[in-house]
C-alpha cells in the first residue's frame, strides 16, 4: 500500500497572492505623516503667540489687591506689576443735595490710614491731579506703570472697585430711621447741618439717664433766670425748646407759624439774648446780608433758633424781610443754584433781635415781645456762662428724652390743640391760636420731662395760669397787627389823656424835682420826650407792641429828632440838675402839636406833677 503525498507546510493562509505596495504610495503616507506633524508645531506656536497678544492686550488693565497689603496689576509677561504700596479699603462717589451748591466729589479710604482722601469730580479724571493726590497722601507711595495715562487709569480701576454711589444730605438732627421711628442725630460738634464736605455721617445721641439729666438740667436752667417777669421767662424757655424740635414738629403736623421777636433797646438785654437763641460760634445772619447768602444761611439751619438781627440799614434788607415773611406762610425758601431753583423747607425757628420798629417786628407773622432793661435782674448776668459743653449735655439730654416719648409728645401736642379751641372768639387767627395749641402742649410735654430731671428745680412753672394768659395777650396783640391804621391817632388820645389826668409824671429839661420816678415826659414848646417806661405804659394801655405802635407813629409823621442810632427810634436829649449838671437821656421823642385838639391845646404846668 502505498503512503498519500501531501504538499509542503506553509504559514500563508490560503487566498491569492499577495500584491506589492508601490514605492510612490508610501513616501506619499511619508509626506503626510510630516505635514501633519509640522502642523501640531505650527498650532502650538499660534496657540503661544496667541497666548502672549491675549496677556499683551490684558495687560495692566486689571488689578489686583495681594495678602502683602499691596496693589499690583497683571503684566504682559502674566508677572504682576507692583502699583502702589497700598490698597483701597472704601471709595463713595458723593452728590450733594440741595441746599449744598458744591459739585459732585470722590471719598477715599487708603488702607493703614485714617481719615478719607477727598477729590472733586474734575480732579478725579484729571490724571496729573489724581496721581499727585495719592502720593501725597501719608505712606502712600505709587509706581509709574508705563505712562501717567496707564497709570491713573490703573488707580481708577482700584477705586472703582469699591466705589459706592452717595446722594448726601448735609441734614443731620431729626430724621426718620428705615424701622420708622423718629431719631435725633448729630455731625460731630453737636452740628444737626454739615455743608461742607461731609466725611463722617451724622450719628445718634446716647441715652441719658436721669442723674446725668439732672445735672445737665441744672447748669443750664439758671440761665433763664435773670429773666424777672415769670410770663416772659416763660415764653422764653418754651421758645428755646420748640427751637430744638422744629422740624419733628413739621413731621408731625405742628409747624409753628410764627416767628419770635425779641425788641429790646438796652445792649445788655440784646447781649443776654445773643448768648441764649444763639447756638453757633459765627455771628448771627443779619437782615442786611446779600439776599441770596441769606437764603442760602437760613436754609442751612435746622432744629435751632434762626436768630436774625433785624437791621435795616442796606436795601437789601427789605428784600430779605419778604423772603423770611412768605417762608413763614409756606414754610418753605426758595433756594437757587445757577438756573436749578427749588422750594427746600424752612427747619428752624425764626427769632427776630430787634431795637427798632421795622416791617417784620409790626408783622402778623411775628409774636413781639418786649423786653426792657427793667425787665431783667441785671446782676445776674455776671454769672450768666452758657459755655458749648453745658448746652449741648442740655439738648442731648433734653432731645434724648423726647426720643424715647415721642408718644408722650404727640398726646400733649393734641392736648394743647384742644385746649386752644377755647379761644375760637374770633380774638386770635388761625396762625395764633396754632401757635398757642403747640405751646400749650410743649408745656405740658416738659413738665413730664421736669420729672425725669428731678430733683432739679426747673426755672419757670406752668402750674399758673398768669403765663398763659400773658401768651394769649400777646398773641392777641399779634393778630390785632393785621388792623392798626388807627394806631397812632389811639396812642396820642391815650397819651394825652394820661398828660392830662397827671398820670405821667411831666418835667422840663430843667429838673426842679429829683430823685426822678421811671415814667418821665420831658416837655419844651415843640417837643414831648418819653422814657421807656412812660412809653412802655401808654403801649400796654393800648394792649399793642412797643414796635408796632412806633412804626405806627413813624408813618404818621409824629416822631422828631434823630435817632441815636439805626437799630433804636429813640433819640437823646440833655437834661440839668438844679446845680446846672448835665446828662444826657435817651428818650422816644414826639411833636408836641400832635397831641393838640382843635380848639383845646395840650397844656402842660410848669411845677412838675404826679398822681
Amino acid at each position: 500500500m502505498s503512503c498519500p503525498t501531501y504538499p509542503p507546510y506553509s504559514s500563508v493562509p490560503p487566498g491569492p497572492p499577495p500584491s506589492t505596495v508601490p514605492a510612490a504610495y508610501v513616501d506619499h503616507l511619508c509626506l503626510l505623516a510630516a505635514q501633519a506633524q509640522g502642523a501640531a508645531v505650527e498650532n502650538e506656536r499660534l496657540r503661544a503667540k496667541l497666548t502672549q497678544k491675549q496677556l499683551a492686550e490684558e495687560a495692566y488693565r486689571t488689578v489686583l489687591a495681594q495678602s502683602d497689603g499691596h496693589t499690583y496689576s497683571p503684566g504682559k509677561n502674566g508677572t504682576f506689576v507692583h502699583l502702589m504700596n497700598r490698597t483701597v479699603e472704601r471709595a463713595f462717589h458723593v452728590h450733594p443735595m440741595p441746599p449744598m451748591t458744591s459739585p459732585p466729589y470722590y471719598l477715599i479710604a487708603i488702607s493703614q490710614e485714617t481719615g478719607w482722601l477727598f477729590i472733586k469730580e474734575a480732579d478725579y479724571f484729571n490724571d496729573k491731579v489724581l496721581l499727585t493726590a495719592l502720593q501725597e497722601w501719608p505712606g502712600v507711595e505709587v509706581d509709574l506703570i508705563q505712562s501717567q495715562r496707564q497709570t491713573a487709569a490703573l488707580l481708577r480701576t482700584a477705586i472703582s472697585q469699591k466705589l459706592q454711589s452717595l446722594t448726601l444730605s448735609c441734614y443731620a438732627g431729626w430724621r426718620k430711621l428705615e424701622s420708622g421711628e423718629f431719631a435725633f442725630c448729630v455731625f460731630p460738634g453737636f452740628k444737626t447741618c454739615s455743608p461742607g464736605i461731609v466725611t463722617q455721617l451724622p450719628t445718634e445721641l446716647s441715652p441719658a439717664s436721669p442723674p446725668s439729666a439732672a445735672l445737665a438740667a441744672e447748669q443750664l436752667w439758671s440761665q433763664f433766670r435773670p429773666v424777672s417777669d415769670q410770663g416772659d421767662r416763660c415764653l422764653l424757655f418754651l421758645w428755646f425748646h420748640a427751637a430744638a424740635l422744629t422740624s419733628m414738629l413739621m413731621k408731625l403736623g405742628h409747624r409753628i407759624p410764627l416767628a419770635l421777636c425779641l425788641f429790646t433797646e438796652d445792649l445788655a438785654a440784646s447781649q443776654y439774648l445773643t448768648r441764649l437763641f444763639h447756638w453757633s460760634a459765627d455771628v448771627p445772619l443779619s437782615l442786611d446780608s446779600k439776599p441770596v447768602k441769606f437764603s442760602q444761611m437760613v436754609l442751612l439751619e435746622k432744629d435751632k433758633p434762626l436768630l436774625i438781627r433785624d437791621t435795616y440799614q442796606t436795601a437789601d434788607a427789605s428784600v430779605n424781610a419778604a423772603v423770611l415773611r412768605s417762608a413763614l406762610t409756606s414754610g418753605t425758601v426758595l433756594w437757587k443754584n445757577g438756573t436749578e431753583s427749588l422750594e427746600l423747607p424752612l427747619q428752624a425757628l425764626p427769632t427776630l433781635l430787634s431795637g427798632a420798629a421795622s416791617t417784620l417786628s409790626c408783622s402778623p407773622d411775628c409774636l413781639t415781645l418786649d423786653l426792657s432793661a427793667a425787665g431783667f435782674d441785671t446782676s445776674a448776668w455776671d454769672h450768666i456762662s452758657l459755655r458749648e459743653e453745658r448746652l449741648y449735655g442740655y439738648l442731648s439730654a433734653f432731645l434724648r428724652f423726647t426720643q424715647d416719648h415721642i408718644s408722650k409728645l404727640i398726646e400733649a401736642l393734641d392736648s394743647g390743640q384742644r385746649q386752644s379751641m377755647f379761644y375760637l372768639d374770633g380774638t386770635l387767627n388761625d396762625n395764633c391760636l396754632k401757635t398757642l395749641g403747640i405751646l400749650l402742649g410743649l408745656a405740658d410735654f416738659l413738665s413730664a420731662f421736669f420729672e425725669f430731671c428731678s430733683p432739679s428745680v426747673p426755672p419757670v412753672s406752668f402750674e399758673a395760669q398768669d403765663w398763659s394768659d400773658q401768651l394769649v395777650e400777646g398773641l392777641r396783640q399779634t393778630t390785632a397787627k393785621e388792623d392798626n391804621w388807627n394806631l397812632a391817632d389811639q396812642f396820642l388820645q391815650v397819651a394825652r389823656s394820661h398828660l392830662v389826668n397827671g398820670q405821667l409824671f411831666t418835667s422840663t429839661v430843667e429838673l426842679r424835682k429829683e430823685p426822678l420816678p421811671e415814667m418821665v415826659v420831658f416837655y419844651d414848646e415843640c417837643t414831648l420826650s418819653f422814657t421807656t417806661p412812660a412809653f412802655c405804659r401808654i403801649c400796654r394801655q393800648l394792649g399793642q407792641s412797643r414796635p408796632a405802635v412806633l412804626r405806627a407813629l413813624r408813618e404818621a409823621g409824629m416822631m422828631f429828632g434823630r435817632p441815636v442810632n439805626s437799630a433804636t427810634a429813640m433819640t437823646r436829649i440833655s437834661i440839668w440838675d438844679k446845680f446846672g449838671v448835665r446828662r444826657n437821656l435817651s428818650v422816644y421823642r414826639l411833636v408836641k402839636s400832635a397831641f393838640d385838639l382843635p380848639g383845646d391845646p395840650l397844656l402842660l404846668e410848669e411845677e412838675s406833677h404826679e398822681h
